[in-house]
């Protein structure tokens, strides 16, 4: 039997927030939300090949569906769950929609959450900052660590030491994330590889003689992690073949974590 295997999980492509560089604006925003008989499903075949599933609540938002739908899939886990099949939950969300019992219910449930979050930037592109922060402050309050992913556009490269100092200032740990070319990206966000290496090098060379850094910044604890032979593998750098799926809520399933042509 296989031992782990992740699988990013989406259980509506419903939004609220329309993010510029979002990809789902080519596919739409349907707010369709995933059957039960659905993920019952990925859960048995799940069982019998794998020994651990670990599921990335995504989207879309992923906080749309609601904590009664929620509620509805940790009783079907709970169901499926043994000592020779173990399943864990993470989610990435804009932290928008959280509330203080949704915080409450993801603690008590052991789901991790992650921060989608352009830092000082975010109203512009993504929209609804404070109600972000305040999300992030209701996670404080259950002693979680705060992490966020950003994605970096071109004006970021050229200021990239204040994107960091800014998440440094509020203790939130980072994950830089390069933009997709979509539908909805315009010219002057864009960026080649080759810009995108410089700016994280210049970074690199800062974050590394920060004597006050307070956070984890990715992907450079990865990299480092990888030299030292005790990281975990990344799809950047080995093959996610057999480790990883994405699944759609009407039961898709993609070798990533969104659709790419045939």
């Amino acid at each position: 039997m296989n031992q782990s295997l992740i699988v990013m999980i989406k259980p509506t492509n419903a939004c609220n927030l329309r993010c510029l560089y979002c990809y789902h604006a080519e596919y739409e925003y349907s707010n369709s939300i995933m059957d039960f008989s659905v993920f019952e499903s990925l859960l048995k075949m799940a069982k019998k090949e794998y020994s651990h599933l670990h599921l990335i609540w995504h989207g879309g938002e992923p906080l749309m569906p609601g904590i009664s739908f929620y509620q509805k899939i940790m009783s079907i886990e709970e169901s499926f769950a043994s000592n020779s099949f173990k399943i864990t939950n993470s989610m990435q969300s804009n932290g928008t929609l959280l509330t203080p019992d949704f915080s409450d219910f993801l603690t008590s449930n052991n789901i991790q959450l992650g921060f989608s979050f352009d830092g000082a930037t975010n109203d512009a592109v993504r929209g609804k900052a404070e109600s972000t922060i305040n999300g992030m402050q209701l996670m404080r309050e259950h002693n979680k660590r705060i992490g966020a992913i950003k994605v970096m556009l071109k004006d970021d490269l050229t200021d990239i030491i204040s994107v960091y100092n800014y998440f440094k200032s509020i203790s939130c740990d980072l994950k830089l994330n390069p933009l997709f070319k979509c539908e909805l990206v315009q010219p002057d966000m864009l960026y080649t590889p080759q810009e995108y290496a410089e700016a994280l090098k210049k970074l690199f060379y800062y974050w590394v003689n920060d004597a006050e850094c307070n956070i984890i910044v990715n992907p450079f604890n990865e990299y480092l992690a990888l030299l030292s032979g005790t990281g975990k593998r990344t799809c950047s750098h080995s093959s996610c073949m057999t480790k990883f799926l994405s699944i759609d809520h009407n039961g898709d399933f993609y070798p990533c974590s969104r659709y790419y042509p045939p």
